[in-house]
């Protein structure tokens, strides 16, 4: 049997997991200077004809969907057989 705690993390919907971790991604964004300018660097040197705008609104992209990807792994740990069959498609 699951814990009331272990059912409330399985149960939290995907929009709401994919809010927070854009938030969450953001925030990782403002405080982490050293891989901020990383992930700078990198779409710079492959992206040398894009301007410093979309450079800087990909980056937060980049960290925003890395807040996601990590509270949909945290999310993960709880789910149950059924909750990983009810959310994966096989076309």
């Amino acid at each position: 049997m699951r814990s009331k705690f272990a059912t409330f993390i399985a149960g939290i919907s995907h929009k709401r997991i994919a809010r927070i971790g854009g938030v969450l991604g953001l925030f990782i964004y403002g405080i982490d200077a050293r891989h901020r300018r990383i992930v700078r660097r990198n779409l710079k040197f492959v992206y040398s004809e894009w301007p410093p705008e979309r450079v800087k609104k990909i980056s937060k992209r980049i960290f925003q969907n890395l807040g996601i990807t990590f509270l949909e792994i945290c999310q993960m740990v709880y789910f149950s057989s059924d909750d990983i069959l009810d959310k994966v498609k096989i076309s």
